[in-house]
């Protein structure tokens, strides 16, 4: 009778064991990526990570929006430089634009979005594919 008791315990334990493990991957964000990955080719530090998501800036604020995710994202020289490159490719003030940024996510220590994103490399900057959700009123269709 011990035996079994033993045998349903350790049983019991490799369960929750694996079920926290299937938690862990099924939480991570497929579109962000440590850049220690070896698998991309580019030598990469453990901190940054690669973002792929939607990026607008407004009034001095801006957010990167993922599949996952979403950021605030820290104003500084890097994302004043990124939203240059946005503006050129915007229909218009609300237009989100794709890009691929390198960062460093943290906790935001002040009021808004629970995290931010530190702009440390702009990857990439492509032009929205799609038409803008909301039409204004007098606004004509293309």
């Amino acid at each position: 009778m011990k035996n079994h008791l033993i045998a349903i315990l350790i049983t019991a334990f490799c369960l929750v064991s694996c079920q926290d493990g299937k938690k862990e991957t099924t939480t991570s964000e497929p579109e962000a990526t440590n850049r220690s990955d070896k698998t991309s080719g580019i030598d990469q530090k453990d901190s940054l990570k690669t973002l792929r998501g939607e990026f607008i800036y407004v009034d001095n604020a801006a957010v990167l929006k993922g599949n996952n995710f979403i950021y605030g994202v820290k104003i500084d020289s890097m994302a004043k430089k990124l939203a240059e490159k946005t503006d050129s490719l915007r229909r218009d003030e609300f237009d989100m634009v794709p890009v691929v940024i390198q960062g460093v996510v943290s906790k935001n220590p002040n009021d808004g979005w629970e995290e931010i994103v530190t702009i440390k490399k702009i990857v990439m900057v492509s032009k929205p594919v799609s038409d803008p959700a909301i039409r204004i009123d007098g606004e004509k269709s293309k």
